[in-house]
């Protein structure tokens, strides 16, 4: 049977800005070697935003930091291509991925404060990426970071350009780590959790600037994140992803309406709603039992499996086929597959 990676994703239009193909990556560690992503595709359109949600340990990230070529140094890309124009980034060479990164392709790391170095001013660190990708001189550059930290709102840019990062709150942070990545003019950016340990209102700005800047460019968006909330509001289609591999993919409204792994359905009723839930009521929200585990303890069956109240006894033994739910959607589940479990 065809498996959800070696099929182009439910609504996908051809010619793709990004196309990720059975993307398998290995991590070598005290375990031995196991994978940290399994037969991994999707595909983002030009001026599209995917989502790639998931509970931590799912391996989002890690897809980002392998888009990037970004991986720690005990993981590699075993196998699978990565598509980008005329590149297959899992296999061009380290100067050729120098050039791509920060010019054609960006990313925005979870935590700005990392992403930021401590000893530069921001004015310094965007213009570097400036200087290096679009040889324009030092005073250009800097007039540039000016413009830069305008169009993501920070008050008084000509004076905040010279400051360092601990100079600035979180969220003027993160502004700062997005004026970065969308420097160049990027044809995709990569989100990862952008809004990490940002308050529900500096969240939502952020968010509201990376739409308005990606629509200004035209550019292409993967966002990771672990709120089908977030999901919902910024994406046109989603990857749903657990033990690293994909196990529900679409176009997010369908995905939404009808969510078909028990996964995705665990995700979407954690939701928050009004008047759903209070103190006085005694009425909580749902949570999905258990916790991700690690990924040497995975077997050779369904990955949520362990945590699944409707699992199966082949769910434990054997990888589910996947099953397409119309032009949209497809899910990687043995509920809604007819072949026979024991063949």
């Amino acid at each position: 049977m065809e498996t959800l990676s070696k099929r182009m994703p439910a609504g996908q239009q051809a010619d793709p800005t990004l196309d990720v193909r059975n993307l398998n990556v290995a991590l070598k560690g005290r375990y031995g070697t196991i994978r940290v992503l399994n037969d991994v595709s999707f595909s983002v359109g030009k001026g599209q935003t995917l989502g790639v949600v998931g509970e931590s340990g799912c391996g989002k990230s890690m897809t980002l930091l392998a888009v990037m070529r970004l991986l720690p140094g005990q993981a590699s890309i075993s196998s699978g291509a990565i598509r980008f124009g005329g590149d297959n980034l899992a296999e061009v060479s380290e100067r050729r991925m120098r050039q791509l990164r920060g010019d054609r392709i960006s990313m925005i790391f979870q935590e700005p404060m990392t992403a930021l170095n401590p000893v530069l001013t921001v004015g310094e660190q965007i213009s570097e990426a400036l200087r290096l990708h679009l040889d324009i001189s030092r005073k250009a550059a800097w007039d540039r970071a000016v413009e830069l930290l305008q169009a993501v709102r920070i008050p008084a840019p000509e004076r905040r350009v010279g400051e360092y990062p601990h100079q600035f709150s979180g969220g003027m942070r993160q502004r700062v780590v997005i004026a970065m990545a969308v420097a160049c003019e990027p044809d995709l950016i990569l989100a990862d959790e952008p809004t990490t340990a940002l308050d529900v209102t500096v969240q939502a700005q952020i968010f509201d600037q990376l739409r308005e800047l990606q629509q200004r460019l035209e550019a292409s968006m993967v966002l990771v994140t672990h709120d089908m909330g977030v999901i919902s509001e910024m994406t046109q289609r989603v990857v749903v992803m657990y033990g690293g591999m994909s196990i529900e993919a679409g176009d997010t409204a369908e995905i939404m309406r009808r969510p078909a792994h028990p996964y995705t359905q665990g995700l979407i009723a954690c939701l928050p709603e009004l008047g759903r839930t209070s103190r006085q009521s005694g009425v909580t929200l749902p949570e999905i039992a258990g916790v991700v585990p690690p990924l040497h303890e995975l077997g050779a069956g369904c990955p949520f499996a362990a945590r699944c109240a409707a699992a199966m006894p082949h769910c434990f033994t054997r990888t589910p086929p996947t099953v397409s739910l119309g032009e949209a959607h497809e899910v990687a589940c043995w509920l809604y597959s007819t072949e026979e479990a024991a063949a």
